[in-house]
């Protein structure tokens, strides 16, 4: 995400999504540096909501075991580990871990898989990539 800010000029954020620019000295709303800058904080908090980041704890093997993961960022309580078709997530395996699900793992659009540690991915499918 890329945003710069300039006294009396526009704001412009730059995201994977979409590209917003807020000026300064709207017609509708007078001088609005408070109103854009409540504007980028809002979109910046949502584009942060929408990405999660899971790590493995060692504690479990099974990749669909919640005990394996730990989850920063978004709905975390609802998807306590990383589902098979993953975007905008990234997921570290740092301990050896199966997946042992017949669908293979999807890695989709800001997917990123690292695996490190000398940690083994040990799957019973594909792990599939997709451009995007």
């Amino acid at each position: 995400m890329l945003i710069g800010i300039y006294e009396n000029k526009p704001i412009t954020m730059k995201t994977s999504y979409f590209e917003l620019t807020i000026g300064f000295d709207m017609p509708r709303f007078g001088k609005s540096k408070n109103i854009s800058a409540f504007i980028v904080l809002i979109l910046f908090t949502i584009q942060m909501a929408w990405s999660q980041n899971y790590t493995t704890t060692g504690l479990s093997l099974n990749w669909q075991d919640a005990a394996a993961w730990t989850c920063q960022g978004g709905p975390c309580n609802q998807n306590p580990f990383p589902d098979n078709d993953i975007s905008n997530s990234t997921v570290e395996i740092n301990h050896d871990i199966n997946y042992g699900a017949n669908n293979p793992i999807k890695l989709n659009n800001k997917a990123i898989l690292i695996v490190s540690n000398n940690a083994k991915l040990s799957t019973a499918s594909n792990i599939n990539v997709n451009t995007g």
